[in-house]
């Protein structure tokens, strides 16, 4: 018969003891070089994911966060810029709107066929409710509906800017039906 193990010194009770918290609770501060306790940096379409996620949920701040982390990795990544430019526009800050305003530009710098860099841009223009800012909102707004022609909110506010400016009474008029024609189209599909 083997003679029982000798009780463990009070050393290896304390060195089981801190192995099992840092098992349990991690490792104390500064045990790990920092390259390794700090989680990798996620891919700029993950970073668009989530801010999308949160923008859905209406958590504006975090949307904000993953859409400016998203354009550090990825600064010619212009669905992070359109998005980090809309959720600046909702957040209701009105000090941020000029910040949203440069993002949706350079995003049509990039891409000046981009329809909801044109769009957005295009209602944060209108909303100001000059002359110069609408016919800037349509020229905007014709690049939307020349892109993505059945989009009736894009019609109707380009029927609304070109209202506004009031030198082509005709293009307003068939923006209009236009908008109209794919509301009712939309709702015979839901039908």
């Amino acid at each position: 018969m083997v003679p029982p193990p000798p009780p463990p010194s009070a050393a290896a009770v304390l060195a089981a003891a801190a192995l099992s918290a840092a098992v349990f609770l991690g490792p104390p501060p500064g045990l790990l070089p920092s390259a390794l306790a700090q989680p990798a940096p996620a891919s700029a379409p993950a970073l668009l994911e989530r801010g999308n996620g949160a923008y859905g949920r209406g958590d504006l701040e975090e949307a904000v966060r993953s859409y400016e982390a998203c354009l550090e990795l990825d600064p010619d990544l212009t669905y992070c810029a359109v998005n980090l430019a809309s959720a600046l526009s909702d957040s209701g800050d009105p000090a941020q709107l000029g910040r949203a305003e440069a993002l949706y530009r350079e995003a049509l710098r990039t891409d000046p066929a981009d329809p909801d860099a044109a769009f957005n841009l295009a209602m944060l223009l209108h909303d100001r409710k000059t002359v110069e800012a609408a016919r800037e909102a349509a020229e905007l707004l014709g690049v939307a509906v020349r892109a993505d022609p059945g989009r009736w909110d894009a019609w109707a506010n380009l029927a609304s800017a070109l209202a506004e400016v009031g030198d082509d009474p005709l293009g307003t008029v068939r923006a209009y039906e236009r908008a109209i024609l794919l509301i009712e189209r939309e709702a015979e599909e839901e039908e």
